[in-house]
């Protein structure tokens, strides 16, 4: 069958679908995103989906933090956080529902890694670089950089008000990684916070928001250049 979204269209790049709903009130889920159909040819996402709660756009907006929960959703429909699997960078994955002191979770990507490198991390002894997220829920875990050492970059499970929260370039790097053609030129100034955090989740800090179940796990339809889908990759599959 031919895949619904792209039915009648020719996508060079890619198209997300947004939708604002009811999810769980204030608080709670602000949003989740996440590919929906993948290019057979690389891999890549070519039609995504993102939602956000109706109940929290107001608030985010007047704390100035609105556009940066898009621009994190966005990722994710790219693929940072859930292409990492599909694509055999993400080792060491956690349980969901790991509790600290987790495994030590990283995202193998060589590109990135340099980066990581670059951005300070080039002496982290205290694991495997580049260190992901490796506790907390299916939302969160094995889908975002690592809090303890990342801190305030964009791509971490938390908001930081009050302070940048860059797109740095160790994230542009890793959609390189993943076989996006980059602009070095679109990261934001960053320096890795704390190389040599051990693994587990620090406690949030006041004026963090944590991105709670953000991450949007739907079956993967891989598509032809025709668009039609050829196979499905289950939620979260490999």
């Amino acid at each position: 069958a031919t895949a619904p979204p792209i039915q009648g269209a020719f996508i060079d790049d890619v198209v997300i679908y947004v939708s604002i709903e009811e999810i769980d009130g204030l608080f709670g889920v602000l949003g989740s995103a996440g590919p929906c159909f993948i290019r057979g040819s690389n891999g890549l996402t070519t039609a995504g989906s993102m939602r956000f709660d109706v109940d929290d756009l107001d608030r985010l907006a007047d704390e100035d933090r609105l556009e940066l929960v898009i621009l994190h959703e966005m990722g994710h429909v790219l693929g940072i956080g859930t292409l990492w699997s599909t694509q055999g960078f993400l080792q060491n994955a956690a349980t969901p529902g790991q509790t600290a002191p987790g495994p030590d979770t990283h995202f193998d990507g060589p590109l990135a890694i340099a980066a990581f490198n670059t951005a300070g991390g080039q002496n982290r002894t205290a694991g495997q670089k580049v260190p992901v997220e490796n506790t907390g829920n299916a939302g969160s875990i094995n889908g975002h950089w690592r809090e303890s050492v990342m801190d305030r970059e964009l791509m971490t499970p938390f908001i930081d008000s009050g302070v940048d929260n860059p797109l740095s370039i160790i994230s542009v790097q890793s959609l390189a990684d993943l076989g996006y053609e980059v602009s070095n030129d679109a990261a934001d100034a960053y320096t890795v916070s704390n190389p040599n955090a051990v693994p587990g989740r620090v406690a949030p800090a006041e004026g963090k928001i944590p991105l709670v179940d953000d991450i949007l796990w739907m079956p993967l339809r891989v598509v032809d250049e025709e668009g039609r889908v050829v196979r499905i990759i289950p939620a979260g599959g490999g």
